[in-house]
């Protein structure tokens, strides 16, 4: 077993978590709950939910990576009441937010990326501490991409065409990066043909298409649960007395 405090103080330098905590509009990233003093087992999950939360109790985790909750911006009245359920199980409930959005190596888009065979070649979408943006294109064919993408997410939705996506230069902001106009346009001025993203609004879409931005919309989770089980294998590299299991969840 490991110590919960090497643990953490390892996660919390890996992932830059004192930055994005002083960041003006970050949310909580850390450990929400701290358990069992020693850490085995670790859960990997995308949201903190009521489901989740029993789930890796009955895994037995010690720790919880997520990527969500543990704010009441979300979860508003069910807050403590989640944060109650965590601590009667005695586990150590770990959020990493912004944090593992602007991360490199393990973060959510380069796993994302890496999922879908798009070699990364910079970053952009300056967002509350960090980059939270990739963008870079396809070192597979586009039958491979189209595979590997129905692997992520089977109800993907595309706007507008796919098209010759081989010769094109493609941006990725896992989550709700489509929602936010501000994004869109950016990912349009970097010269992205193609954007990948986790959910969007109409009046963006619409936008994108009047622009000649093809937009890939995921479901939220589908897009970013990558990083976190990402951020898993480099804990289990560190430690290697840890096992992570993928905490098997609803695609919200």
């Amino acid at each position: 077993m490991a110590k919960r405090g090497d643990v953490i103080d390892f996660l919390n330098s890996e992932l830059k978590t004192e930055h994005f905590n002083e960041v003006e509009d970050a949310d909580f990233n850390g450990a929400l709950v701290k358990g069992s003093k020693e850490i085995e087992k670790v859960g990997l999950c995308t949201n903190t939910t009521f489901e989740n939360i029993e789930s890796a109790a009955q895994k037995d985790c010690d720790l919880v990576i997520v990527h969500h909750g543990g704010w009441k911006r979300f979860d508003m009245d069910l807050f403590e009441e989640k944060k109650h359920k965590i601590k009667e199980n005695n586990m150590t409930w770990y959020i990493a937010h912004q944090t593992l959005d602007c991360a490199d190596g393990f973060g959510v888009c380069v796993a994302l990326a890496n999922k879908l065979g798009i070699e990364v070649e910079g970053k952009y979408c300056e967002l509350q501490g960090g980059p939270h943006g990739r963008y870079g294109n396809l070192q597979i064919s586009k039958e491979e991409f189209l595979q590997k993408l129905e692997e992520v997410e089977p109800n993907y939705n595309v706007v507008g065409e796919i098209g010759d996506i081989e010769n094109q230069k493609i941006g990725i902001v896992g989550g709700g990066g489509g929602a936010f106009g501000e994004i869109v346009k950016e990912t349009i001025d970097i010269g992205c043909n193609v954007f990948i993203t986790g959910n969007t609004m109409f009046a963006n879409e619409i936008y994108a298409y009047e622009k000649g931005l093809t937009i890939i919309e995921l479901e939220e989770t589908s897009s970013e649960k990558w990083g976190v089980y990402a951020l898993g294998e480099h804990l289990e590299k560190e430690f290697s007395e840890i096992e992570t299991q993928k905490i098997q969840e609803r695609n919200w």
